[in-house]
């Protein structure tokens, strides 16, 4: 994909998410996707600087403490999702069974999962022929194994 068109596509997505931001600020109802990503941007009070500049910052401005806010809130997004549909049904009984073993807290336990998701997703991409589960790594840790029937 040419730069230019994927750096157009970037700021169109900060543009639509400072709108979800601003729209879930003055009480607008959401819904779907859209108001998922409104109590993620909400419920991380850290991130509120950027959500409000979301529209005039660049792509290179976007790193705060070492993170991405946007890739942070989406990757919460995208677990949430998951564990209020059961799809798939394992990650449900890995943020279970982070609870339960490591004693951590939900936060904890979600930045688990969503470290573990990230990790699998780029060593898909890296090795596009061996696909891993994207919890395999917490199972790794939790149980020893992959195909461990506790999950």
């Amino acid at each position: 994909m040419n730069d230019e068109i994927l750096k157009a596509m970037k700021a169109i997505n900060r543009d639509n998410l400072h709108n979800i931001w601003l729209r879930a600020k003055e009480g607008t109802s959401l819904e779907g996707e859209k108001a998922l990503l409104a109590r993620m941007m909400q419920e991380h009070v850290e991130y509120i600087d950027v959500w409000e500049r979301l529209n005039e910052l660049g792509e290179d401005e976007l790193e705060l403490n070492g993170v991405n806010p946007l890739m942070h809130v989406s990757m919460h997004s995208v677990i949430e999702n998951q564990l209020e549909r059961n799809t798939p049904p394992e990650v449900r009984k890995a943020l279970d069974a982070l609870l339960k073993a490591a004693c951590h807290a939900t936060r904890q336990s979600m930045q688990s999962l969503m470290n573990s998701t990230w990790n699998s997703f780029l060593y898909s991409k890296i090795h596009a022929h061996s696909m891993t589960p994207p919890i395999s790594a917490v199972w790794r840790k939790l149980y020893g194994g992959e195909n461990n029937s506790a999950l």
